[in-house]
């Protein structure tokens, strides 16, 4: 069976649409319809395999023609009968002279039909005969047409094949080139991109080599600044130590001095007794001017003035934290040995006046092993003087920052509440004290009490801000930011979201009067406050509060204080 090449499934349907129509259409005929009707060459043998695969081929053999209707032809006219030998039947001698003509007739007429159906029939036979020759004839021509266009169909079929093959082929050889051209390619891709990769890679090495060496020029000036700066540190130190040494010999001299003129002027005083008063009254004067004596340097270094400062900054207690931090003492007895160690030179020797100063009563010998421990940490000499240079640092206010980006800015004392960073001086603080109070208020049970700014005569949009998300977890505060006198900021602390704290506000009688519309009060009742220890009249409020600006009102319930009804 043929295979049909490169046929559309249009060109397949069009020629069994034909072929079933018309059944007598040949391979030939439709090779000129196909190219008539669709533009499209097809091959006889292509054609003929379609047939045969959709069983529409015609049977093998000569094509059954119509039938010629074969006309009988008349039989000749017998003229002379004489002619015509009679039968033996006919020789015979009549039985009966009546009926002899009637038999005589129905003889001839026998024997003349017997000779025409003979004759007939050779013709016939005849006719049959060439009529088979034609079919013979016949299917000799088609089968040599058929061989022709097997023929013609093997030439066409295998010249295709051939070209298959070429184009096969060429295809082949292209496809080949192809290939190996984009192997080439590839290659070269590859080794572009080695290339690329071992330059970026020389690249990289360099910039290493550069950074190690910029490193490690950048890590012997830190050292040598380093050192230098040890060694100007250590400078320094030994300076300040032999400033220090220098100031307390010459304490030393001065105080030695000062008990040599008072013990020189209580002698004189004791002669003058002596000569007066006699000798028992003379010892005991002694006795009472020699406890004065030793009084004196206590009394005279001004040391309440220095406890008082180191109260209020805070240092012994800064210096007690980093130190313990160090050695891990408890925080009460580094406290105690701290205050003991800065205070035993101003004090003296006076018995009980160190005690009487930091209330502790500490042996000599601890105290001696505590100071070496001190010297032994080679840094804690660095750590010190730093804390010491940032005892002092004070801050001007605190910007208190808010989850959705508001700002509102409270002074170092957390007293008022301002809408501008620029605070006045006098409400400024130690970076410690302002540690003291936000750990108070914000992580501890503390009240926050706030006033507004004075100067004010209607409520700021920063109060309302203030008042509205100080406790909305959503939108409260997360941090609080210590900004010193040039409003640089100094440190940073965060908040937690979560925690709830508390706020206190108290508003004058005379304050926001066009603002506030009381909407409730109750009764008045005298009540006493432990903490103020006074008698006050207080009473249950309810007010609404406007602000002009942002048309925000805020509902606070609170209490009304009065001195007198």
């Amino acid at each position: 069976m043929g295979v049909i090449h490169k046929l559309k499934p249009e060109v397949i349907k069009f020629i069994l649409d034909n072929k079933q129509a018309n059944p007598h259409l040949s391979c030939r005929s439709l090779v000129a319809l196909v190219l008539e009707k669709l533009q499209v060459t097809v091959s006889k043998s292509s054609i003929n395999a379609i047939f045969k695969e959709n069983n529409l081929s015609m049977p093998v053999g000569r094509r059954q023609k119509q039938k010629k209707k074969f006309n009988m032809p008349a039989l000749p006219v017998i003229e002379n009968i004489k002619s015509i030998a009679p039968t033996e039947e006919a020789q015979k001698p009549p039985l009966n002279e009546s009926v002899k003509p009637e038999k005589e007739e129905s003889n001839l007429d026998e024997g003349l039909v017997k000779e025409a159906e003979v004759w007939a029939e050779r013709l016939l036979q005849k006719e049959h005969e060439r009529l088979e020759q034609e079919r013979l004839s016949q299917q000799e021509q088609e089968r040599k047409a058929e061989k022709d266009i097997v023929g013609e169909d093997l030439l066409s079929l295998q010249k295709i094949q051939e070209e298959e093959y070429a184009r096969q082929k060429e295809a082949e050889r292209l496809k080949l080139e192809e290939e190996a051209r984009f192997i080439e390619e590839q290659e070269k891709i590859a080794q572009q991109e080695a290339q690329k990769k071992a330059e970026e890679e020389r690249l990289v090495r360099e910039e290493a080599q550069r950074k190690s060496e910029q490193e490690r020029l950048a890590k012997e000036k830190a050292e040598a600044e380093s050192r230098e700066k040890e060694a100007e540190r250590l400078k320094l130190e030994e300076e300040s130590r032999l400033k220090e040494e220098q100031e307390r010999l010459a304490r030393e001299e001065e105080l030695k001095a000062e008990r040599e003129r008072w013990a020189r002027l209580s002698e004189e005083e004791n002669n003058k007794k002596e000569m007066l008063k006699g000798p028992q009254v003379v010892k005991e004067e002694v006795k009472i001017d020699s406890l004065s004596t030793l009084s004196l340097p206590r009394e005279c270094t001004g040391v309440v003035l220095l406890k008082a400062v180191d109260y209020l900054v805070k240092g012994s207690t800064q210096l007690s934290e980093a130190i313990q931090r160090r050695l891990g003492y408890p925080k009460e007895e580094v406290e105690a040995l701290t205050q003991t160690l800065i205070f035993q030179d101003v004090v003296g020797d006076a018995p009980g006046a160190l005690s009487s100063v930091t209330r502790n009563e500490i042996s000599a010998d601890k105290l001696s092993s505590y100071f070496t421990q001190m010297l032994e940490l080679k840094t804690m000499k660095l750590d010190l003087s730093r804390l010491l240079a940032n005892i002092f640092t004070e801050s001007r206010g605190i910007k208190m920052h808010f989850i959705d980006g508001n700002v509102v800015y409270l002074d170092a004392q957390m007293h008022t509440l301002w809408p501008t960073p620029y605070t006045p001086h006098n409400f400024s603080a130690t970076i410690m004290n302002v540690k003291d109070y936000i750990n108070r208020y914000f992580f501890k049970d503390g009240n926050l009490i706030l006033f507004m700014a004075p100067g004010y005569d209607i409520p700021t949009k920063e109060f309302f801000t203030l008042l509205l998300k100080f406790n909305s977890r959503h939108e409260t505060a997360d941090n609080l930011i210590l900004y010193g006198r040039k409003l640089d900021e100094l440190e940073n602390i965060i908040l937690n979201p979560e925690e709830s704290h508390s706020l206190l506000f108290a508003l004058w009688p005379w304050q926001f009067t066009a603002y506030r519309k009381v909407k409730r009060i109750g009764e008045f009742s005298l009540q006493h406050i432990d903490c103020a220890k006074k008698d006050l009249y207080l009473a249950e409020i309810e007010i609404e509060l406007l602000q002009p600006t942002s048309m925000q009102s805020l509902s606070l319930k609170g209490c009304a204080i009065k001195l007198a009804l």
